[in-house]
């Protein structure tokens, strides 16, 4: 707040000499006196604002605020404190507003700037914001609020590495700030640079040991660092802090997810959900914890909620047409999928069941479009980018088990629903003669995805290198095929002693071709990525190497997909624990293989 240095009055300079140390009901006693006596005091309504505003006393404040500005309408502070408080009362156009016309009567003002900068940003107009912090910043060199500010809306831009400048200078302006370093932890946890983000944080919290963001922000990336009871520990002491805090208990649940605990997941997110019905990421946490248990119909449901999730509502695509919710009739349908390819191989199986009537256009991936143009009942596929026809109605791929109602019991699980192109395929086939024995085609890592950084943890925990899949080699005349793409690829070039190990991922150009290669194998063994995906629809046999906070598509206590009748799991007993799956993988491999050897076959064996 600001008030104006120069008295002109004793009863006012008395006032604000006693506000100084504090007599609040002293300097109260005295403006309401000259107030009375002088009503045209502007002045006098203004300090009377502040002490209102500081007192918590929102309306009260902003009435003084408007009469002082009534009285005295050329002084723009009076238009700047309105500004903050109605800010604080939720009315943000209206704060916009006042500090625009602080702005114009004062433009040399730093602190109107960035507050104005402040409340665009609270509305999501980062560009507007940013161009206010830095107007502020030219105004005042060594503005640390606005360096901070700055930083965080280029952050929420999508910029971590133009936030990090600004944020250390902040720090560095004011190192004993504890939201500084807060907002420096979020930055390096976006850049990768963990150490360091938990460092900020553990020093946000040792100056502001209350500090409910941060440790919610220590727990959170815990977590990504798989040190869970670390991250419990965390959450633990937020909700200590503040019970009432629906993200924290948004956060429990995903530790508790994580832990095995699915069941008292379930309660947390349902308790973020109770205190906040507005929370964007609890209903889609809940929805896919409901689904790992089974319970589809309810977990379908909240899974439509997925567009409010932070991670996922930039994916929205504005159509206008509405959405498809399974009305019969002729339309022309738009399916498109939205994340996974993964997730677009398993829920391509929905398009045959759609309504003949209806046209449908499929839009995906473009890796995956020759692919998809098997499907019976499909019009057209399209990559996604590509220019789209018209359409009456549209709907994201993975809402189509909502639509159809389904449960564990009506899964449209028949395969194959997915083929390779026979061109393809018999091509090979003559490649792969000289590959003897069963073919094992393997994938270690999943597919890395660099614009969306929230998801490179989970990426972590499903993926290993090829070296952890040594022990397979000890299986007796088998050929493994590598089906590994992306930076991992690189590691076939080394396989581990003893593997006899073909790579041919240099002309896999698209899922065509992957699937024209798979087509020639006997066995697929993978983690949870695409790969598995395609074998399975294809009914290829799989074995899926699965992290310990599995995906719900996966289920609980079960070594069968009711998605895939062809796949097999190996889970992981417990978390970052591959040698276990990988033994049992090794085992049956050996069994298997020896089997097929005294057969004197291996074309096809189911397994």
């Amino acid at each position: 707040m600001t008030t104006e240095p120069a008295p002109i009055d004793g009863h006012y300079q008395l006032a604000k000499d006693f506000l100084a140390i504090d007599e609040v009901g002293v300097a109260e006693l005295l403006l309401r006196e000259l107030t009375a006596a002088r009503p045209y005091e502007g002045r006098a309504h203004h300090l009377l604002g502040i002490i209102a505003y500081r007192a918590g006393k929102d309306e009260a404040a902003a009435e003084h605020f408007a009469q002082a500005i009534r009285l005295e309408p050329e002084n723009g502070d009076y238009y700047s404190d309105l500004a903050l408080v109605l800010s604080r009362m939720g009315e943000q156009d209206a704060a916009i507003s006042g500090f625009r016309a602080a702005i114009h009567l004062k433009p040399g003002a730093p602190a109107a700037h960035n507050n104005l900068g402040a409340e665009l940003r609270g509305q999501g107009r980062f560009a507007e914001a940013m161009t206010c912090f830095s107007r502020a910043l030219s105004l005042h060199q060594d503005y640390m609020e606005a360096y901070n500010n700055l930083g965080c809306v280029l952050r929420d831009m999508g910029k971590p590495h133009l936030a990090l400048g600004p944020l250390e200078t902040a720090v560095a302006l004011s190192p004993q700030t504890p939201e500084i370093h807060n907002s420096l932890g979020n930055v390096l946890r976006d850049l990768g640079r963990t150490d360091e983000a938990v460092a900020r944080y553990a020093e946000s919290i040792r100056l502001k040991p209350d500090y409910l963001e941060a440790v919610n922000n220590l727990g959170s990336i815990y977590c990504d660092l798989d040190q869970l009871e670390e991250a419990m520990g965390c959450f633990l002491d937020a909700l200590a802090i503040d019970p009432n805090c629906a993200d924290v208990h948004n956060n429990l649940g995903v530790v508790l997810q994580r832990m095995g605990r699915p069941d008292l997941a379930v309660r947390a997110y349902r308790d973020a959900i109770r205190l906040d019905p507005e929370t964007i990421d609890a209903p889609n946490n809940l929805g896919l914890a409901l689904l790992l248990q089974g319970e589809y119909l309810e977990g379908w449901r909240l899974h439509e909620k997925r567009w409010l999730s932070r991670h996922l509502k930039l994916g929205v695509r504005p159509f206008e047409p509405p959405m498809w919710t399974g009305e019969l009739g002729p339309k022309r349908l738009l399916i498109h999928a939205e994340q996974g390819l993964g997730d677009t191989l398993q829920f391509c199986r929905y398009l045959p069941l759609i309504d003949p009537r209806h046209k449908i256009v499929l839009e995906v991936q473009a890796p995956l479009v020759g692919l998809m143009r098997q499907l019976p009942g499909v019009t057209a596929v399209v990559a996604r980018g590509a220019p789209l026809p018209a359409f009456d109605a549209h709907c994201p791929i993975m809402s189509l088990p909502w639509v159809f109602k389904t449960t564990l019991d009506t899964i449209p699980n028949q395969t194959p629903y997915l083929s390779a192109d026979p061109a393809k395929v018999a091509g090979w086939a003559k490649r792969l003669a000289a590959v003897k024995g069963p073919r094992v085609g393997l994938v270690w890592a999943g597919g890395a995805r660099p614009n969306q950084p929230e998801l490179e943890p989970v990426n972590r925990r499903r993926s290993m290198t090829l070296a952890t899949l040594a022990p397979l080699a000890q299986a007796q005349g088998v050929s493994f095929v590598s089906l590994q793409k992306g930076a991992p690829a690189l590691e076939a070039q080394s396989p581990p002693p003893g593997m006899a190990l073909f790579d041919f991922t240099d002309d896999l150009h698209d899922f065509t071709d992957t699937a024209a290669l798979v087509a020639n194998l006997d066995l697929v063994i993978s983690v949870d990525t695409s790969v598995p995906h395609l074998a399975a629809a294809m009914g290829k046999p799989v074995w899926l190497l699965n992290r310990y906070d599995t995906c719900w598509r996966w289920g609980l206590n079960r070594d069968d997909s009711p998605w895939y009748p062809t796949l097999r799991l190996f889970r992981q007993p417990a978390p970052n624990d591959w040698e276990t799956p990988i033994a049992a993988v090794r085992e049956r491999l050996a069994d298997w293989s020896a089997t097929i050897a005294a057969d004197g076959a291996h074309a096809h064996r189911a397994i």
